[in-house]
């Protein structure tokens, strides 16, 4: 019986220890932080040795996710391959981020704090996944001029009711989705790109067989899309 026991928690002790293994948060290459707005904010940056001064892609991230995923996907590395400086956050109230006020006002100009401490807007490429939605889409219709350098929105929430002002210019997008992602509908992306300039400057693609999460459990083929259309927006 003692044996069975002691066998029963060696058992026990070892699920822990690899439990634990699973969510290993040591430290990642590039991890920093920027103050934003007075609110210091973590990110990773990760920036390519050939240009002295790159254009930045700002990677936000979903409700179930932190800056981590990025790096973990190797989707960073895949970016700043490219030519472009890559800074992953976390959002406010999420992983080493503390909270803000919130609501659509603040996480607008939350994030538009943000862009001008990374260049402005002509100088960085958004990309927003699911919940960050909720930092974006105000974002891009408070402050409709001037335009993103480029936008990529994953199955971004709030899309239903994203209305711009009659005359925002366009903003360069590339709207990705999962075709298995249950929030999917061909009017809901139809209408996130006619809001941001509709053909040929927005355009929708779906990975087959990705879920909500496209760029999670797809990641090359995300990434490589990614990097298209960065290189169709220049140097």
């Amino acid at each position: 019986m003692r044996r069975a026991i002691a066998l029963a928690l060696a058992t026990l002790l070892l699920a822990v220890a690899a439990a634990g293994c699973g969510k290993d948060e040591s430290p990642l290459p590039g991890e920093t932080s920027l103050t934003v707005d007075g609110t210091v904010v973590a990110a990773i940056v990760r920036t390519p040795t050939a240009d002295p001064d790159p254009r930045t892609v700002l990677f936000l991230h979903g409700q179930s996710y932190t800056k981590r995923i990025w790096a973990e996907r190797n989707i960073l590395d895949r970016v700043s391959q490219a030519g472009w400086r890559t800074v992953a956050i976390d959002l406010p109230g999420y992983g080493d981020t503390p909270e803000r006020p919130d609501g659509p006002g603040e996480q607008a100009e939350f994030l538009a704090a943000l862009v001008d401490e990374l260049g402005g807007p002509a100088r960085v490429v958004v990309v927003s996944p699911s919940r960050s939605g909720d930092w974006s889409l105000p974002y891009l219709t408070i402050h409709p001029d001037p335009p993103l350098a480029g936008f990529v929105p994953i199955a971004p929430v709030g899309i239903d009711g994203f209305t711009r002002p009659d005359d925002a210019p366009p903003v360069p997008t590339l709207s990705v989705w999962g075709s298995k992602d249950g929030t999917y509908s061909e009017e809901r992306a139809q209408h996130l790109v006619a809001e941001l300039g509709g053909e040929p400057t927005a355009r929708t693609e779906v990975i087959d067989g990705a879920s909500h999460a496209a760029y999670d459990d797809h990641p090359d083929e995300f990434s490589d899309l990614l990097v298209e259309f960065l290189k169709a927006l220049g140097s």
